[in-house]
């Protein structure tokens, strides 16, 4: 049951074997975009995200960011970025409670922020990034608090979840430091607390670290509390 619950929030380990095709320079020109594309002509990539991971802090947004895109395919990606001004601009939609923001945010404000040298293709991961940086609502540190500007919903700290919970969207939280402080719960299996395991992935310096077959139970005394996106 766990794993048909889980096929519809499958979130993916990213041990950097999804390609993406870099388009030459005279198909961007022929579609109409100017030198600093927000994406590759098929789109944005999940490769995108490793290939930017490296650049700014920002671990709680990361976090709750590549949670949400994996999670939709990328889906999220296509209903809250809107490029325009030949993809040197893009609207970003973030929430504010039941209010809906579409700052437009432009790439020269990207390269700035994160002090980018030289010409950045496919940017939108850093331009979400820089969306909820510049957010107006409260602590932007925390998956939970990030999830609400990056979807308008709600999440919740969980510290004593049932079998049937690990079907929900699952950060897992530690009290450790640096990039381990986070995992996110990739797929579940088992039909009782005994059994029941686990894949996570959590962000290494550079890419996407995944961890398999982990029991949950032992999964839980190194990370206490669980952060669950409401519908």
């Amino acid at each position: 049951m766990l794993a048909s619950i889980y096929a519809s929030v499958l979130l993916g380990v990213l041990p950097l074997t999804l390609g993406a095709v870099i388009p030459n320079e005279p198909s961007l020109k022929v579609r109409g975009v100017g030198d600093h594309p927000i994406w590759n002509p098929d789109g944005a990539a999940r490769i995108d995200i490793d290939n930017n991971l490296a650049l700014g802090d920002d671990l709680g947004i990361k976090v709750s960011l590549g949670a949400l895109v994996l999670a939709s395919d990328l889906g999220w990606v296509k209903d809250h970025i809107v490029p325009i001004d030949e993809e040197e601009s893009a609207i970003f939609k973030t929430h504010d409670g039941s209010k809906v923001n579409g700052p437009t945010i432009k790439y020269q404000s990207v390269a700035e922020a994160f002090d980018l040298k030289d010409p950045r293709k496919a940017w939108w991961w850093l331009g979400a990034i820089k969306a909820v940086r510049d957010a107006p609502e409260g602590d932007q540190s925390e998956p939970d608090q990030v999830l609400r500007i990056l979807t308008g919903k709600e999440a919740e700290r969980l510290s004593d979840l049932s079998i049937d919970d690990y079907g929900e969207f699952i950060i897992a939280v530690s009290n450790k430091e640096g990039s381990d402080r986070y995992r996110i719960v990739t797929s579940a299996e088992g039909d009782n607390t005994d059994t029941i395991t686990a894949d996570t992935t959590h962000l290494g310096n550079t890419f996407w670290e995944g961890f398999g077959g982990e029991p949950v139970k032992e999964l839980k005394e190194a990370y206490d509390t669980l952060i669950v996106l409401q519908d």
